[in-house]
């Protein structure tokens, strides 16, 4: 019976190590993330994501939007903001992230991070924010694909910070466009 009850601990131990290994997902054939295999495809209300994962119990999500570069410029013309904004990734990453402080309290960031990624221009945020009373840790990233902009964002629980800030930040280096 010992044996019996340490084998299943064992398998459950095992079991759940590796609930903690990333899966790659493939986004509706044009990229692909390294995610965590604890996270599940759901549907969370926002017709503008592309795609979204989560896990409620362990307080921790990912949701991805995607826009066309052409809509984009035509966004800007549109709006009359053509001669303010350039359609790169500079201008793309500035309208993301300064219309996610318009929406939430941010109360601490990181300075917006220049980067490549998988030879992709990439700009990265870290922050925290409070949302309906709860404490959040966000990464956000914006990438310029060939002809889109990609935006990846994931959020957690400040408390949960410290656990998935790893995780968070690999899934933001793990953009791929194929």
């Amino acid at each position: 019976m010992k044996k019996l009850i340490l084998f299943a601990l064992t398998v459950f131990t095992l079991s759940a190590c590796d609930s903690d290994k990333p899966q790659t997902i493939s986004v509706n054939g044009k990229y692909t993330l390294d995610i965590p295999s604890f996270l599940t495809k759901s549907e969370l209300p926002g017709e503008e994501f592309t795609v979204q994962y989560e896990n409620v119990l362990r307080a921790f999500h990912l949701v991805t939007i995607d826009e066309s570069m052409l809509e984009m410029e035509q966004a800007y013309e549109d709006a009359g903001l053509s001669e303010l904004y350039e359609n790169n990734i500079d201008s793309y990453a500035e309208i993301v992230f300064s219309g996610i402080e318009e929406n939430v309290e941010v109360y601490k960031k990181s300075a917006i991070a220049d980067t490549t990624i998988n030879g992709l221009p990439a700009r990265l945020l870290k922050f925290n924010a409070r949302v309906e009373g709860f404490d959040l840790y966000y990464t956000a990233a914006a990438y310029q694909g060939k002809d889109t902009f990609h935006q990846v964002m994931t959020w957690t629980l400040t408390e949960k910070q410290a656990e998935f800030e790893k995780q968070m930040e690999d899934i933001m280096y793990s953009f791929k466009e194929i």
